[in-house]
């Protein structure tokens, strides 16, 4: 829907140059004040993205004057906006046929009639897209397993020692990704108050494989596949719904499958956006080790994004509530998140980017050998570059450099932990 806008934006160019030539002047040189008025809100609602009440207010102009010709190429504008390309080809023709309309006028109109009969070619016939991505990289990971620095851990008066397995394992790994994505976007458009609003289904499918290059048992595989429908509202609000289902392998195991529900919906305003989206997950385990961690995952979360810099520079901050019910209650918790991020495109083709990230855990139940429940805060740190190459074999592929500190801290010295994993890869979306 955004890319389509931003064609459309291009193509306009062409049709203003022809509305420039003609001039204010011409329109209302015996013009009454409010026709004057009406004109200049109908650009405003335009430019609002209040395409329908820009042509009511064209319309009413011209129902009255029908030869102001600024007035139905503005309309034929507002009508290409709408993507209703038979209307705004039928205006632009009225004043191409007139034989009062200069030559220089006629010339830009034609060539907005020649751009809009293949966009209008491209909106009908080109309904799906397809896009796929790869990546790969490698990665070095200074806590492999999420263990604790000592072997040692305090249990009341006692001291349990752990094997050197348990404690913290560093290794390094290769990783590498593939997907698909599948976009429908309905040929019809429909009217959502004073706005133009498209449905569409989106149905995605990937694979995500990290080989350790020591540490074996460590090795993820998830494949993944979501689908579900989505609508658009050009300049207002866009939502989704997702349906999907992961299947994770550790160490060449099968590890548990996930099925999940995601909705979300998006407000967008003149350079930020309000986004709410929520996640409902059934987890299955498949291992005697994972007896009792079967659970259902709610969440909620409300994020703020504003752009600045004519969107060089981009902040997101919010929240979310979760609550994860497992068979057995030791597992079971509750809490809350914070993020905050920014990114910045610090020059041509490339960005650098930081993340934080709080999660607030506490756990239903008691542990057994301590007999305390569970308390502990998570802290995320991201930092990353990113650069697209546009010259050689590797044309638009994209480089990332990433690093990434985590700090668990728990009332239960078992699970605290710190882990740093250092990655360089590279992505490319084909399309």
């Amino acid at each position: 829907m955004h890319t389509t806008y931003d064609k459309i934006k291009t193509t306009l160019t062409i049709l203003v140059l022809a509305i420039t030539i003609l001039g204010v002047t011409t329109v209302f040189a015996q013009a009454e004040t409010d026709v004057e008025k009406e004109y200049k809100e109908g650009l405003y609602q335009r430019e609002k993205g209040n395409i329908y009440k820009s042509i009511e207010a064209f319309n009413s102009i011209l129902s009255a004057q029908p030869n102001l010709h600024r007035v139905r190429l503005e309309l034929a504008v507002a009508y290409y906006r709408a993507m209703n390309f038979a209307e705004a080809r039928n205006n632009a023709q009225q004043v191409l046929d007139n034989p009062k309309t200069p030559q220089s006028v006629k010339l830009s109109i034609n060539a907005f009639m020649a751009q809009l009969k293949k966009d209008e070619e491209k909106f009908y016939t080109k309904k799906t897209t397809l896009e796929y991505t790869a990546a790969f990289g490698l990665l070095h990971d200074t806590n492999v397993n999420a263990g604790p620095t000592t072997s040692t851990v305090p249990v009341g008066i006692y001291t349990l020692y752990l094997t050197p397995q348990s404690v913290q394992q560093s290794d390094s790994a290769v990783y590498a990704s593939v997907g698909i994505s599948h976009r429908y976007q309905s040929p019809q458009t429909f009217k959502a108050g004073d706005k133009i609003g498209r449905f569409g289904w989106t149905t995605r499918a990937s694979l995500y494989r990290k080989d350790y290059f020591r540490e074996k048992d460590y090795n993820l595989d998830i494949i993944s596949l979501s689908t579900g429908p989505s609508v658009s509202v050009l300049q207002s609000w866009r939502a989704n719904m997702n349906f999907g289902i992961d299947q994770v392998y550790m160490g060449g195991i099968s590890k548990g499958q996930y099925y999940s529900a995601t909705p979300s919906i998006t407000k967008q305003y003149k350079d930020s956006e309000v986004t709410w989206d929520a996640a409902f997950i059934k987890r299955e385990f498949g291992q005697k080790s994972d007896t009792g961690r079967d659970s259902l995952y709610a969440s909620t979360g409300l994020y703020y994004g504003r752009l600045f810099q004519d969107g060089k520079f981009a902040v997101q901050l919010g929240g979310r509530i979760f609550n994860e019910n497992a068979d057995t209650s030791r597992f079971s918790n509750d809490g809350t998140e914070v993020l905050v991020g920014a990114n910045w495109i610090a020059w041509n083709n490339g960005s650098i980017y930081g993340r934080f990230r709080q999660k607030d855990s506490n756990f239903d139940d008691v542990e057994p050998l301590f007999n305390k429940r569970r308390d502990e805060t998570e802290q995320r740190y991201d930092v990353g570059i990113n650069h697209t190459l546009k010259k050689g074999a590797f044309k638009n592929w994209k480089i990332t450099a990433s690093y990434t500190f985590t700090n668990n801290d728990s009332n239960l010295a078992i699970y605290d932990y710190d882990r740093e994993v250092v990655s360089l890869g590279m992505s490319r979306i084909f399309r």
